[in-house]
């Protein structure tokens, strides 16, 4: 900016402001979708929900879904306790194997049943009862411990078991003694538990010498070394849980669906969690299968396919009713995809998919931040381009939809692209009423505009006085100084300017005086108080003259 006068009193720097971008762009996070999927036996322990907030309770009828067995469908619907045959038969199709591997398993654990039975009519204790079975098993079946062979079906066939494969055959022999056998679950571990004499016993499968584990010092000192886990004593209420019989066979499900998502299987694992569902059924059993569709759905959607996505949230909620766990989904599936068009640039295009989801019923803060800023990045790249007229007819549409508060920011946000329009307007007068215009819309804070006022008015009187002097560049400034006086920086540059038109007399005062032409020194004097009545320094100067007889 110009300087004014030796005193350089209005120098300013005003004008860097209006040479800021007119909007900015709001970028728009992707929502994070919380797999559930874990270690083996963590996905069977639903019914605990340690780290993971219960549902909203829904009743979710046993159901018989596409590819779900008969059988496990029937058996879902049977009271509990569960006869042998039918545990059996549960055993078997939750285990997954093929036919022939199932009627193999089959004629081999129906053979060693009536043998037990009939081995164990001689035994009349309970207590010996149950300790025989588990000898029987690791006797005829039991032959390696594998973490991960949690199918009863192969248990019988090739003799390697886990936990839960051990268990459920244990539960299955213990039935067929007449004794009353149940599984115990915790966060890593399964295990089985009698009760004899109205006295519970627990019985850890995979160890021969398992029967009463907590009774047995050597047991319990060399067991970590034979399968990796740690025994959970009676004691330990909050860590262990008691199952049914159809969630007992249900664990064989949750560890072949969690293995199934250990190997990126996510779509078989939900085929997996139907299974659970039919057979559990329930709360217990729609947490289960919940989990599945929602890891599922996250991996869908971490490979951009929102589409499938959500094909795969309509078949759920088909299978398993309306649930706010889907809702849930559904939303954050739907944000990520406005967000990606966000990232593209395609933010008309996401405000349209917005109001069609909002329109539809479906009420959410995030759609609403969403649409506010898809907005005001639409916004921005008009402002960019100095499109204000395109800005204004765009919010014009959108107004109806967008929260007053907001509405309200972005008529300011348009309001400051004509400020910074209007101060680089050539032609003071054509610039000042483009910024008038401003100031009587009420879109911007009166002192925002009279910023921009101020800086046109310095400007031009910087301009005038280049040419016309000073004292002419103060009364360009002195209107807009009476017109606002509580104005500071008006007030401020209206004193500057009329200082240094003060001086200009001055200095003219003193040359002639100097130079001895005092008629004219008083003539310069006489005009300036005319002009610029009440000045100190001018008074002065008059008084000097008249002394000298002028």
């Amino acid at each position: 900016m110009p300087r004014t006068s030796t005193n350089d009193r209005t120098r300013s720097k005003r004008g860097e402001r209006w040479r800021r971008a007119p909007g900015k762009l709001v970028p728009l996070a992707l929502l994070a979708l919380a797999a559930s999927c874990s270690a083996t036996m963590a996905a069977a322990a639903t019914g605990s929900s340690e780290a993971r907030a219960a549902p909203e309770r829904v009743a979710v009828p046993t159901l018989h879904a596409p590819g779900v067995p008969d059988g496990l469908s029937r058996i879902g619907a049977l009271r509990e306790p569960l006869g042998v045959d039918d545990f059996l038969e549960g055993a078997l199709l939750a285990s997954g194997g093929t036919p022939s591997e199932r009627d193999e398993a089959r004629r081999l654990i129906v053979a060693a049943l009536d043998e037990w039975r009939a081995e164990a009519e001689g035994i009349g204790d309970g207590t010996e009862r149950a300790s025989a079975a588990l000898d029987f098993l690791h006797e005829r079946f039991f032959r390696r411990y594998v973490e991960e062979q949690t199918r009863v079906d192969l248990a019988a066939l090739g003799g390697d078991y886990n936990c839960v494969s051990s268990a459920a055959l244990y539960a299955l022999f213990a039935k067929a003694a007449g004794l009353d056998a149940a599984a115990v679950v915790t966060a890593d571990h399964a295990f089985c538990l009698v009760r004899i004499d109205g006295r519970s016993v627990d019985v850890e499968t995979t160890n021969p010498y398992g029967f009463d584990p907590g009774s047995r010092k050597e047991f319990t000192d060399s067991f970590g070394r034979v399968t990796g886990y740690a025994y959970v004593p009676p004691t330990a209420y909050s860590r262990r849980r008691v199952t049914g019989d159809r969630e007992f066979l249900g664990l064989i499900l949750s560890n072949r669906a969690t293995l199934l998502e250990r190997s990126g299987s996510w779509r078989e694992s939900v085929a997996v969690g139907e299974e659970y569902l039919a057979l559990v059924g329930g709360e217990t059993g729609a947490v289960f299968y919940l989990d599945r569709v929602s890891n599922l759905v996250s991996w869908l959607d971490g490979r951009g396919d929102a589409e499938a996505a959500l094909e795969a949230i309509a078949e759920a909620r088909a299978l398993a009713g309306g649930h706010a766990r889907l809702d849930e989904l559904e939303l954050v599936i739907v944000l990520n995809s406005l967000a990606r068009l966000g990232e593209t640039g395609r933010w008309d295009e996401g405000w349209s998919r917005a109001l069609a989801v909002k329109a539809s019923g479906r009420a959410d803060a995030r759609l609403d931040l969403f649409l506010k800023t898809a907005t005001n990045n639409s916004l921005a790249v008009l402002l960019g381009g100095d499109r204000i007229d395109e800005a204004e007819t765009l919010l014009a549409d959108r107004a109806p939809d967008l929260a007053a508060r907001d509405l309200a920011a972005f008529r300011a946000m348009i309001a400051e692209a004509r400020l910074a329009r209007a101060v680089r307007t050539p032609g003071f007068e054509a610039a000042l009423a483009q910024v008038e215009a401003v100031l009587a819309s009420g879109a911007l804070a009166e002192s925002r505009s009279l910023e921009a006022i101020a800086y046109l008015y310095v400007q031009e009187a910087n301009r005038v006085g280049r040419t016309a002097g000073w004292l002419a560049a103060w009364k360009v400034l002195r209107p807009a100084a009476s017109r606002w006086p509580s104005h500071g920086p008006l007030r401020d540059a209206e004193r500057a300017f009329r200082g240094n038109a003060v001086a200009e007399y001055h200095n003219r005062f003193v040359a002639s005086w100097n130079s001895g032409r005092m008629a004219e020194a008083r003539a310069t004097i006489e005009e300036a108080l005319r002009e610029l009545p009440g000045e100190k320094a001018l008074l002065d100067d008059l008084a000097a003259i008249e002394r000298a007889g002028y």
